[in-house]
């Protein structure tokens, strides 16, 4: 996990040298499921970004998520992994295409 993190790390800062506008971002957050049968608490924690060059910009999320879980019908707790990636072009300000 850590391996990963800082390659985004270091990938972005690489593409973000030569770009009019980026940014980056790292954030953990602590779930609490308070209304839930089958799971008690969680963390997540996600890495995210955007670079921006000419008409182009591309935006890029990946979040990893462990639940705990507590009733018999659910085994183990839930390992989540996702990534986002998106690509938006604008023609003109009248006009813009995005890709997710």
């Amino acid at each position: 996990m850590i391996k990963i993190i800082l390659t985004l790390q270091i990938l972005g800062l690489a593409l973000f040298a030569q770009t009019k506008h980026s940014s980056l971002s790292i954030y953990y957050q602590n779930i609490d499921f308070k209304n839930s049968n089958q799971k008690t608490d969680g963390n997540r924690l996600g890495v995210g970004g955007d670079i921006h060059e000419k008409n182009s910009e591309y935006r890029f999320l990946y979040t990893t998520t462990k639940t705990n879980t507590i009733r018999p019908q659910v085994k183990d707790d839930l390992y989540v992994d996702k990534l986002y990636l998106r690509y938006g072009y604008n023609f003109k300000n009248s006009f813009k295409l995005n890709l997710n």
